[in-house]
């Protein structure tokens, strides 16, 4: 940060900017500083919400891509099982809970 030069007026050497004077401090309106304060909220809750949506589309991306992962796999052993056992698939069953598989009537 430099030193400020002794040819660089102070602020209240400056003209005043639209009429107004710059060595007086400007309060709002108290109205003007509630509708400032639930802006501002608005925008942080806004803000937050986006953070949470960009969360929420990394997830289901994950997901659908586990579940593509995971229907992948079962299409594939169970391929791997109809071939092995010689199943029908139309009418042959395999019960998962127990491993038994239930054959129709040929």
């Amino acid at each position: 940060m430099t030193a400020p030069s002794l040819a660089t007026p102070a602020i209240h050497d400056q003209p005043s900017v639209n009429g107004t004077d710059p060595t007086r401090a400007t309060l709002l309106t108290e109205d003007e500083l509630v509708y400032l304060r639930r802006v501002t909220d608005g925008f942080k809750r806004a803000a937050d919400l986006e953070m949470q949506a960009s969360a929420a589309e990394r997830q289901a991306a994950q997901a659908r891509s586990q579940a593509t992962a995971l229907a992948g796999a079962y299409e594939s052993w169970t391929a791997h099982l109809i071939e092995r056992y010689q199943l029908n698939p139309e009418t042959d069953r395999i019960d998962a809970d127990t491993g038994r598989i239930e054959r129709a009537a040929r």
